[in-house]
């Protein structure tokens, strides 16, 4: 608080100010307090009101919290340090409350400890800021992608590891549920192969729920050998999604942002998991692998507050008999499946438009590339990201392009893929 000197100090100064015909408001602004406090120091009256501003009323010293206490702050700090020392990979202001209510049967709330955490330097490291709406002037159709289905899937493969002393490469899987829920799981894989990857799919949809959309980037696992003789011909993984009514959301070439959800995972996993733990041999890295799933998707359950109970498409769809049968037989199965079979009939490619000649004695051109095929556009959508749809029964493409939230078509043709019948 302040002394009565002090006090006495500020209302003349205050008076001062007022003499010069300056409004409250500018005289708040000046001395920086409140427009209340102004009004109160210039009707005051010395002899009788000036004791009692000077006179303690808080229950709790100043610069500290009415609610809590330094006990608080002391046990959180050790929460902290315990995860720490128990090597935890998701340590945040949700995991420690978690931790908290178990320990000590208090609740505190997410702000308080988030505070806590910036006040008392508790990061392990800095978080990195993330710009927003960078893609907004290239037309980037976020708003048609989350309307494309209800369950959305993401899969990609993270680049080979290899253990101290050991030249075998270990490939992973890493696949995320975006909607409803959020579902993150990271796999050992054989090899990056598209009958490895399908095996590894079936076994996810035997116990999760089979996606609306999959959305994937342009490795030949997922798409075709990029090759002049596979112009117009779609890869086994493509049919076997199409066979399975989901839609496959191929990401743009050499933009990695296109599929960021997988992207930072990716990268969350390189840090937390295989740049802080040593391993020794391949039964530490399952057994290490495990125990990053089961601590995200124990985090992953903090950050949805209510259980989502919806009863989406699963396996059970299919008949049970032609199921054992696809996982037996799938690969002869899809290679020669025909269009009448797939219960999903768009296949959707986002492109970038980009010039193909630059040089001055040829003909400008602005193009896409759609299975190895170039297709002309006009020259005002250069840069721009198009939404692609290849309609498999109609044979038809449609190319668009997303403004101010809204579909706008571009091109239409006559697009028929060669090996399906």
């Amino acid at each position: 608080m302040y002394t009565t000197e002090t006090i006495i100090k500020l209302i003349k100064k205050t008076r001062e100010l007022r003499n010069k015909w300056l409004s409250i408001r500018r005289i708040a602004d000046k001395l920086k307090v409140n427009k209340n406090t102004i009004n109160k120091r210039i009707k005051i009256d010395f002899n009788k009101e000036i004791t009692r501003w000077t006179i303690e009323k808080r229950w709790f010293k100043k610069w500290e919290f009415r609610k809590h206490n330094k006990e608080e702050i002391k046990r959180i700090i050790k929460i902290f340090n315990d995860m720490i020392e128990e090597k935890k990979f998701f340590i945040n202001e949700r995991t420690i409350k978690e931790n908290y209510v178990n320990i000590y049967k208090e609740e505190l709330k997410i702000n308080y400890i988030k505070y806590i955490m910036q006040k008392e330097w508790l990061r392990r490291r800095k978080k990195k800021h993330i710009k927003k709406w960078s893609s907004k002037y290239m037309s980037y159709p976020e708003n048609t992608i989350n309307k494309l289905g209800k369950i959305i899937m993401w899969i990609d493969f993270i680049w080979p590891r290899y253990i101290e002393k050991n030249n075998k490469p270990y490939y992973f899987l890493s696949s995320r549920y975006i909607r409803p829920k959020k579902h993150w799981k990271i796999e050992l894989i054989e090899w990056e192969t598209t009958e490895n990857t399908i095996n590894k799919l079936l076994l996810t949809w035997e116990k999760e729920d089979i996606p609306d959309v999959l959305r994937i980037d342009n490795d030949s696992a997922f798409w075709m050998l990029k090759s002049s003789k596979t112009k117009r011909n779609i890869g086994t993984f493509t049919k076997f999604l199409l066979y399975l009514w989901i839609k496959p959301l191929y990401s743009t070439p050499r933009q990695p942002w296109n599929n960021w959800n997988v992207e930072w995972q990716n990268s969350v996993f390189n840090k937390l998991f295989w740049k802080e733990i040593f391993f020794d041999n391949e039964n530490s890295l399952n057994i290490e692998l495990k125990r990053f799933n089961a601590e995200y998707e124990r985090y992953s359950n903090l950050l949805e507050e209510k259980d989502i109970k919806i009863n989406w498409k699963t396996i059970k769809n299919i008949e049970k008999e032609k199921w054992i049968d696809i996982l037996d037989k799938w690969y002869s199965y899809f290679k020669w499946i025909k269009k009448d079979d797939f219960k999903e009939k768009k296949i959707y490619i986002l492109r970038k438009v980009s010039r193909i000649w630059d040089k001055w004695w040829i003909k400008e051109k602005w193009q896409i590339d759609i299975i190895w095929e170039l297709i002309e556009i006009d020259k005002i959508y250069i840069n721009q990201i198009l939404l692609n749809e290849l309609d498999v029964d109609k044979w038809i493409l449609k190319i668009w392009i997303e403004k101010d939230w809204k579909l706008q078509i571009i091109k239409e043709k006559k697009y028929v893929i060669k090996n399906i019948q």
